[in-house]
Formats: C-alpha cells, sequence, structure tokens
C-alpha cells in the first residue's frame, strides 16, 4: 500500500526532529534510516523527494560521514536527481547533499570514490557554466570548491610536524682557563 505525500512528507519532517533529538542513536539505526531516505529521494513527489534528500544529508553529518561502503550508493542517488529530475527544489537539495558529503568526508574518500567523482565534477561544473538557475549554480560552485580543496589536500597532503621533542644541549665549550 503507497502512503500519500502528505504522510511522507510528515514521516521526513519527524525523522529530522528525532535526529536533532536523539542523534546518538542514529548509528544503530543507520541502514534503516539511510535505506528510507534513499528511497524517499526516488518518490514521485518533488516535495517528498526535496525533503528526504536534506534529511540523507543530515543523517551523514550526524553519523559523522562514517557510512561505509553505502556512500556509493548516495552518491550515485545523487547525482541521478542532479542530472534528470526537473524540480528544482530537488535538484537543489542534491547539490547540498554532495557539498555536505565533500566538506565532512575526509581526503580518504578521493581514493574510495575515485570512478564516482569524475563524473560529478563534470555535472557540476556544467551546472557551474550553464544552469540557468542561479541558486543551483551557487550551490555547485560551493560544492565544486569543497571537492577542489578535498583533491588538493589529496594531492598535496599537508606535512605533519612531529612530536618530537627538540633537547637543546648545553655548550660543550669551556673556559679557556680550564684547557690549560
Amino acid at each position: 500500500m503507497k502512503c500519500d505525500s502528505t504522510h511522507d512528507f510528515r514521516f521526513s519532517d519527524e525523522a529530522r526532529f528525532w535526529l536533532n533529538d536523539y542523534g546518538d542513536m542514529a548509528p544503530k539505526y543507520k541502514p534503516l534510516l539511510l535505506n528510507t531516505f534513499l528511497a524517499g529521494a526516488k518518490d514521485d513527489d518533488d516535495l517528498v523527494r526535496t525533503s528526504s534528500l536534506s534529511n540523507l544529508g543530515e543523517i551523514c553529518r550526524v553519523l559523522g560521514y562514517k557510512l561505509g561502503t553505502i556512500i556509493t550508493e548516495v552518491l550515485v542517488c545523487v547525482h541521478a536527481i542532479i542530472s534528470t529530475d526537473k524540480s528544482p527544489q530537488a535538484r537543489r537539495a542534491a547539490v547540498t547533499v554532495l557539498r555536505q558529503l565533500f566538506i565532512g568526508l575526509d581526503t580518504g574518500m578521493i581514493e574510495f570514490l575515485k570512478e564516482e567523482i569524475l563524473p560529478i565534477y563534470r555535472t557540476l561544473k556544467a551546472i557551474y557554466s550553464d544552469d540557468k538557475d542561479d541558486v543551483m549554480r551557487l550551490q555547485a560552485q560551493l560544492a565544486l570548491e569543497e571537492l577542489n580543496e578535498n583533491v588538493k589536500n589529496f594531492v598535496f597532503p599537508n606535512p605533519q610536524l612531529s612530536d618530537r621533542k627538540v633537547v637543546v644541549l648545553k655548550s660543550l665549550k669551556k673556559d679557556s682557563d680550564d684547557w690549560e
């Protein structure tokens, strides 16, 4: 039985409040929450898709961006919405999720997600260059900046200072009187 979009939207709204209040329990329910919001992102109603995408970004943040291998499915879903969805709100929400992921994931994501990053980069670049929606172009620009920062940090990692202590020894030089 298919629920109506009002029910779906209300569930998504309640889930956001639950995440804010009980976020420490989110890791226990990670598969359920992520799959629920991924399914909502594929709903026929654009408001449900938008709300689900917003909640998807929120659950990723609450989980500390420790998504495991489902990150690939999240990226594929979000990329598909950006590329094919007719709703500007859903597309904006999808780009915002990408930006949140790029902010939260460390540079190790470049290695793990190397197959997904290039198509996403090209799509964001095309949106930034050609999209008629100014908000969408701004969101794409912000996502590209985060992605560029991650790639730069991956290619040129900051040198880490070691935790070694430097000890300064007293001079071994003695007074000239002592040598005589």
